[in-house]
Formats: C-alpha cells, sequence, structure tokens
C-alpha cells in the first residue's frame, strides 16, 4: 500500500503543476491578443 502522505504530496504537487499552467496559458492569450 501507497503512504498516504506521499499520496497527498503527490496531489498536491500535480494540483500546483495545473494551476501553473493554467496562468501560463492566461498569460500566453493575453500576450498574444492585442492591447
Amino acid at each position: 500500500m501507497m503512504d498516504l502522505s506521499l499520496l497527498k504530496a503527490l496531489c498536491e504537487a500535480d494540483a500546483i503543476a495545473a494551476s501553473e499552467q493554467e496562468v501560463r496559458q492566461i498569460l500566453l492569450d493575453e500576450a498574444g491578443s492585442p492591447a
């Protein structure tokens, strides 16, 4: 069985990565659109 704290850390890391990707996409969209 997987360690629960490890599983929690992986979930948090995944959530952080997903939100970073979202922020990056928003910034790219704003940079790509005319001011």
